[in-house]
């Protein structure tokens, strides 16, 4: 998932969460009683409001900072749940992890001397994880 991609998926996050306390305040109830189960004889309004909530809660709890690996997953990885880019290099951690083969913990994982971010995006690190010499050549420090 890409940095533009992540963005939309956060804004929309936070749409429905908008969405979720004004359907709530409009019922005369206050957003601290947005819950994961609906009360039986709430109205369908109050209802599909608590149902957003749930899911919005849920997709957090999986996945708090939405860069594609799961909170589990994050523990295996030692990277952090809370932060996309845990090492700050310009890619997200699930792409390290799966697509390019780079420590999420690592800024400069094979010593480049450039960010990994910076490295994918001049295409030296390729999306199998292998070195482009003839790219690495042409930006050596």
């Amino acid at each position: 998932m890409n940095k533009r991609t992540l963005v939309i998926v956060v804004g929309v996050v936070i749409v429905g969460i908008i969405i979720a306390i004004i359907v709530q305040r409009r019922h005369g109830q206050s957003p601290a009683v947005l819950t994961t189960t609906a009360a039986p004889t709430a109205d369908p309004q109050t209802q599909q409001a608590n149902r957003i909530a749930q899911t919005f809660q849920t997709a957090l709890k999986i996945d708090q900072d939405l860069d594609g690996l799961s909170d589990e997953e994050e523990k295996k990885y030692g990277t952090s749940p809370a932060s996309s880019d845990t090492d700050q290099d310009g890619l997200l951690d699930k792409d390290e992890v799966t697509i390019f083969k780079t420590d999420p913990l690592k800024t400069d994982t094979y010593g480049i001397g450039h960010l990994d971010g910076w490295s994918v995006q001049r295409g030296i690190i390729l999306p199998d994880g292998k070195i482009n010499q003839a790219q690495l050549n042409k930006f050596k420090k």
